[in-house]
């Protein structure tokens, strides 16, 4: 998270705050140079007329810019990296997010295919929580159709959901 030309941040999956770095840009057109990189072959750009953008990275990575006039303080880049392996609900009982009744409940619900609604503030784990739901659904020939709604594009389907829609 780059807050500006002195503030950067790091935060850790399933740490519950932020570290500072003890790094700086010295110019502006320094942050200018790597908005212009991350940018690089994505198709969008962030400039006065559109001082926000919000897309995906060759990686997979996320990420959001936002620049004068909207942002005070200079340029604001913040970059969400997902793990090459996907979290599972077994992971979140690891990590303390889950026990083990919560686990069994969220199992059952989804199996019997009842509704749920995930939500909570910015990085609350919501992302983090459903793909890891997704090991419950059965997936291969079960006649389900799984249909994923984000307004970014973040949740990878496991392989074995093959009767799929992602809008």
């Amino acid at each position: 998270m780059i807050n500006g030309l002195n503030d950067i941040f790091i935060k850790r999956r399933f740490s519950d705050g932020t570290e500072r770095v003890n790094v700086q840009f010295h110019h502006r057109n320094e942050l200018r140079s790597i908005i212009e990189k991350l940018l690089e072959g994505t198709g969008r750009r962030v400039d006065r007329s559109t001082p926000i953008v919000d897309t995906r990275l060759a990686d997979g990575s996320r990420v959001n810019i936002i620049i004068e006039p909207l942002s005070l303080q200079g340029p604001v880049i913040t970059i969400r990296k997902f793990p090459e392996e996907p979290i599972t609900a077994k992971d979140l009982i690891k990590h303390g997010t889950l026990n083990e009744d919560m686990y069994n409940f969220l199992k059952q619900v989804i199996q019997s295919k009842k509704n749920i609604i995930v939500s909570g503030s910015t990085a609350a784990g919501k992302t983090t929580t459903l793909s890891a739901l997704l090991d419950f659904i059965d997936g291969e020939d079960n006649g389900e159709r799984v249909i994923l709604i984000e307004q970014i594009a973040e949740i990878k389907l496991p392989k074995k959901i093959t009767n799929n829609v992602q809008l």
